[in-house]
């Protein structure tokens, strides 16, 4: 299991994003990169508004506050470089401007993401992405079993978060394309088949990110929608 570790003393006092750090990582580094990118702000945009949960006192408020008006801007922009430069990043890596905007589309989601949080693919990713025990990646220097955090998200998510999109459809039709679904430009990354379904009660169990969702999330419901994906 992947666990979070946030403290206020952990957050530093300045960061330095420079795209041209990034102008020889592989080709695979990129694209799992992008496809972080590209989940957490779809996540983001379509996780339950701020407006609809439960209110509480200052000391007692959720680090996440649910999508909302400053969020859904980082998410959008987040989402719109990624589906124009990221191609362009994993064909080139020298292709300075992909870089540049990829770069700006990583603190984007990582702003909306920040305020807005995550919710159900997420929250399956990370027990489905521990079943994993002797994958290693092409493109990293390795040769120990590792999950790139961009590949177990999309292989996880690729082929369920259009199904839990669906979902949350009748709850905020807005966020999905012009038929009330998702807008699949937007999902153009295909992922293996998971193993979402065996890991649903317990990322329920374990993890609030589920309660995010903008329709109530169980785990036998969580589980029938997975398996129709498959």
């Amino acid at each position: 299991m992947k666990a979070g570790v946030s403290h206020r003393l952990l957050r530093p006092a300045l960061g330095i994003v420079d795209p041209l750090n990034t102008l020889t990582a592989p080709p695979e580094v990129t694209a799992a990169a992008g496809c972080d990118i590209l989940t957490h702000a779809i996540e983001s945009y379509t996780t339950r508004p701020y407006n609809a949960r439960a209110k509480h006192h200052p000391p007692d408020r959720p680090a996440y506050i649910g999508a909302n008006p400053a969020s859904d801007i980082w998410c959008e922009k987040a989402i719109e470089y990624v589906g124009k430069y990221l191609r362009r990043g994993v064909l080139s890596g020298l292709d300075l401007e992909a870089r540049l905007h990829l770069a700006l589309a990583a603190n984007y989601a990582g702003v909306g993401f920040g305020n807005a949080g995550v919710h159900i693919p997420h929250a399956l990713a990370y027990p489905i992405a521990g079943l994993v025990r002797d994958y290693v990646p092409s493109g990293y220097r390795t040769s120990h079993a590792l999950v790139p955090h961009g590949i177990s998200v999309i292989v996880d998510r690729a082929r369920h978060l259009p199904v839990h999109l669906r979902h949350l459809a009748g709850a905020a039709p807005a966020r999905g394309g012009a038929d009330g679904r998702p807008d699949r430009r937007a999902l153009r990354a295909r992922g293996a088949r998971g193993a979402a379904p065996r890991a649903c009660s317990r990322s329920c169990a374990t993890s609030a990110f589920p309660t995010a969702s903008a329709r109530s999330a169980t785990a036998s419901g969580i589980s029938r929608r997975c398996s129709r994906a498959r």
